[in-house]
């Protein structure tokens, strides 16, 4: 079974997948997928010199502080970009052995589910009712301010809820999710909400 784990930055997608993994699950972590693809020489790293040009790459990696900057603020080139990765992570994504139980950490499914839907056996939305500028204290992420608004119908509710994205990439939209597990309160009750979420799916 594999069981996408997807939500807006700073949601708590890397923090749920850290539980899992200190619960002995198996878990993907598609930002070191991409980091790794990232280096030099390797298909990432070929692929953006190729189509964004020697600026967005350095001599060991793809500079993603650059490159970040670039796609966050313009809606086409986040597309051209996604264009470009996706199909890999979504390879990679298939190739994961499908007798074990993975939680794949996948915040781009939001936005390209059309790339990863058939390879996944449930979707659960990791929900935080807080703006990403206050999540993200330390502006690790302070490029993203302009990242499209969502919003949620029937956040509260298990199962077959509905998540309605507004974004500039492909307008208005809706997924499905199988599961919604929220994490708007402490890390104490978003860590049990987690342990009811995993008694649901073993």
């Amino acid at each position: 079974m594999k069981i996408c784990l997807t939500g807006k930055p700073g949601s708590g997608k890397t923090l749920a997948l850290k539980y899992f993994k200190s619960w002995g699950c198996n878990i993907f972590e598609t930002d070191k997928y991409v980091a790794d693809i990232y280096k030099k020489d390797k298909e990432g790293y070929r692929l953006i010199k190729k189509v964004f040009g020697n600026k967005y790459v350095n001599a060991k990696e793809v500079d993603r502080k650059k490159l970040g900057q670039l796609v966050f603020t313009k809606s086409n080139m986040l597309k051209k970009l996604s264009n470009l990765i996706n199909p890999s992570l979504a390879k990679k994504i298939k190739s994961l052995d499908a007798r074990k139980t993975w939680f794949i950490e996948l915040g781009t499914y939001l936005y390209y589910s059309k790339y990863f839907a058939k390879f996944f056996d449930r979707i659960v939305l990791i929900f935080n009712s807080k703006n990403i500028e206050n999540i993200n204290k330390k502006k690790k992420l302070s490029y993203l301010k302009k990242i499209p608004t969502f919003f949620v119908d029937n956040s509260k509710k298990v199962k077959t809820s509905l998540y309605l994205i507004e974004n500039k990439i492909n307008k208005k939209s809706t997924i499905n999710v199988d599961y919604i597990v929220d994490n708007s309160s402490t890390k104490n009750i978003f860590k049990k909400n987690l342990i009811k979420f995993l008694a649901l799916v073993n």
